[in-house]
């Protein structure tokens, strides 16, 4: 005979099941020292992670975890668009820069007709 004591309630599945997962956001400004050494060079040396890590107040590791994932998101490219990953973040930065920066002082008005 099993002893119900030892198997979990439906009550702690579901409680379980409702908690919610971290996700570690870095700030706008660790993004962006990030990016910008990103843009300089995709290979940190063991050096310069830790003058990043002390630079932005993450952990030495977040900065290596940051490093890889970022250049798995820009290394996977179509094969008709063969741009390196370090121009495709400088286009993207300097297009989110540019959208920021430049607002329309007038928005289209409907036409009446």
């Amino acid at each position: 005979m099993i002893k119900t004591s030892l198997l979990p309630t439906i009550r702690e599945i579901v409680e379980d099941e409702k908690k919610p997962t971290t996700k570690n956001l870095f700030s706008d400004e660790q993004t962006k020292i990030l990016k910008e050494f990103f843009c300089y060079k995709i290979y940190p040396d063991e050096d310069e992670k830790s003058q990043l890590a002390e630079l932005t107040g993450l952990q030495k590791n977040q900065v290596k975890d940051w490093f890889i994932n970022t250049r798995k998101r820009y290394t996977v490219v179509p094969e008709q668009e063969k741009v390196p990953p370090q121009q495709r973040l400088k286009r993207e930065f300097e297009k989110q820069l540019t959208q920021v920066l430049v607002e329309p002082q007038f928005k289209k008005a409907r036409s009446c007709a």
